[in-house]
């Protein structure tokens, strides 16, 4: 930031008081409860982009879908979700000038609508393989919107109630919960029996509860947030001069008295929030530069493996794709660690040019022969996808966040 002229003598007072200020006690009893709270929105972004993914071979069966529908049901499907990802990040600056909570509030809301579509109002019949298809949309369109939402609102939300010393470590929490959450939805599909259209009909509570698990999880979070952490960030109540708010949210964070200004300083580079002043003229190569970053990350075509990787391992039969499929959802995860150890220790430029390479690669190998049926070409793609996701999740998947 001061190599590019970004920092204010403002800002620059506040890094010098953070290095000058001694970091006052955490209450770690709340500050635990607080940030599992917040990232129950993170696991309901990870699960929203597997869920679909990995049961789309159970949902196969249960409509009696050819390989012509499935291709074009799956992919209509799932494009929804990150048009309504897309959508809702675009209003998510303006619905979090009410405050982190409400932001919670409206991703949480957005979340358990989603799920009556996809459980109570689906209605398989498979003598129509078009039936449940619109609820399927809405659903993902719904489930998108909530993610977006949580994908903006989670990481600014955990960065805002953790000192300095510590928020490169737990801001990893949300890529790392993130794919966790992809995995459990992976899981679930290998665990969930498969089987013939009635069987699956007869047979529905494995998947409509697998698919009700974010809701459940965000009603708990609306209930926490409501009854046990009543406050937002103390940023946000330092903007806006919420004198009050401010002290009552410091004396929870905190096992011990301090003064709320040099707290807040230690806190972030505390600048009051001005309506009147034009943040993009101030900010404006930062923007730019996190825009990018944003960009690349959706643009790099993780989504796009995330997606439609199971469709090539269904070549492999139905099973093996399953179980192809979690391993994809391992990969990620497992180098979500990786990324935590090594992104202090190589930097994060480094890791972004490594992993375009890395990641250029490994799609390349994949796209060269998704459309090949023969043994070696099928584990080429294999061998493609799990590169693809292992570097990721080491570079571009973690270093944004």
């Amino acid at each position: 930031a001061e190599y590019m002229g970004i920092l204010q003598p403002s800002q620059q007072m506040a890094v010098e008081t953070q290095s000058a200020f001694q970091a006052p006690k955490l209450n770690l009893c709340y500050i635990t409860g607080y940030l599992a709270t917040i990232l129950i929105g993170s696991f309901n972004y990870g699960w929203a982009i597997g869920i679909f993914g990995a049961l789309q071979i159970l949902f196969k069966s249960m409509y009696q879908w050819s390989d012509e529908e499935y291709s074009q049901y799956t992919s209509l499907i799932s494009s929804l979700f990150p048009v309504g990802a897309f959508i809702s990040s675009l209003f998510a600056g303006k619905i979090l000038q009410y405050g982190r909570r409400v932001t919670m509030y409206v991703a949480a809301c957005l979340n358990i609508l989603s799920t009556i579509f996809s459980t109570v109002l689906q209605k398989p019949n498979p003598s129509d393989s078009s039936s449940g298809i619109s609820e399927f949309c809405v659903e993902r369109f719904l489930l998108g919107l909530s993610a977006g939402l949580y994908c903006s609102v989670s990481p600014l939300y955990i960065s805002e109630i953790i000192p300095p010393h510590l928020r490169g470590a737990i801001c990893c929490f949300h890529p790392l919960l993130l794919t966790f959450g992809i995995v459990c939805t992976y899981f679930i599909g290998v665990v969930i029996p498969n089987g013939s259209s009635e069987y699956l009909i007869n047979n529905s509570f494995g998947w409509r509860f697998s698919m009700s698990i974010p809701s459940i999880l965000a009603i708990f979070q609306m209930i926490s947030l409501f009854f046990v952490y009543k406050y937002d960030s103390p940023p946000y109540y330092y903007q806006r001069s919420m004198t009050k708010e401010l002290k009552e949210a410091l004396t929870c964070i905190y096992a011990e008295e301090a003064d709320e200004k040099a707290v807040f300083q230690f806190l972030s580079a505390g600048e009051k929030y001005d309506p009147n002043v034009s943040l993009y003229q101030k900010y404006k190569w930062a923007f730019w530069a996190g825009l990018s970053l944003a960009a690349i990350q959706q643009l790099s075509g993780m989504i796009i493996v995330s997606f439609y990787a199971p469709q090539v391992f269904a070549k492999q039969g139905d099973s093996q794709a399953q179980i192809l499929s979690l391993v994809v959802a391992l990969i990620n995860f497992a180098a979500t660690f990786v990324a935590i150890y090594i992104s202090d220790k190589f930097g994060r430029r480094i890791l972004l040019i490594g992993g375009s390479i890395g990641c250029g690669i490994a799609l390349l190998m994949s796209l060269i022969t998704c459309d090949g049926t023969d043994t070696a070409s099928l584990w080429v793609f294999n061998f493609g996808a799990f590169l693809f996701m292992g570097v990721f999740a080491c570079s571009h998947g973690a270093t944004f966040w």
